[in-house]
């Protein structure tokens, strides 16, 4: 994989200008495939960018995220 081609990241959100013009500039951002549920989009929605795409990819489906103790038994 080439350099700057595949960023992983936190929630686009709070983002100062500079933050924001590095993304697209510097590392020539052009969509954002988010992988978190709907409820983690709902807490944290990201910021929209210019000339940024968006996809939604819900890869837990309807299962919930949970750490409950319970299912680390073994």
């Amino acid at each position: 994989m080439k350099p700057h081609k595949l960023l992983r990241g936190g929630p686009l959100e709070n983002l100062d200008d500079q933050t924001r013009a590095r993304l697209v500039d510097e590392f020539e951002l052009t969509h954002v495939i988010d992988l978190r549920t709907l409820n983690e989009q709902d807490r944290q929605p990201n910021e929209i960018l210019d000339g940024v795409r968006y996809t939604h990819l819900d890869i837990l489906g309807k299962r919930e995220r949970t750490t409950k103790q319970t299912q680390w038994k073994c």
